[in-house]
């Protein structure tokens, strides 16, 4: 059995998810510089990530994993652009 364990970082990260008629939207909000356990998010910087979604039941388990996407700040090249508020 794994346990899994957000990495200590000082300031939490915020995950929002809405159901929009079968289409989920998940905003995730972080602070742009760098902790113990957490990259800065520079930018013009491309940077490799990836999702894991683990859906349990009582008698059965799923484990689903994204392929390979690249989130970048101020870098249009990036699937995933990262947006400074």
């Amino acid at each position: 059995m794994r346990i899994a364990r957000a990495p200590p970082c000082s300031a939490p990260d915020l995950a929002v998810g809405k159901n929009d008629d079968g289409t989920w939207t998940v905003t995730f909000t972080r602070p742009l510089a760098g902790d113990t356990g957490r990259h800065a998010l520079a930018p013009g910087k491309t940077y490799n990530f990836g999702f894991a979604i683990h859906d349990d039941h009582h008698d059965w388990r799923f484990h689903h994993v994204s392929l390979g996407y690249t989130l970048g700040l101020d870098d249009a090249k990036a699937a995933v652009k990262a947006v400074k508020q």
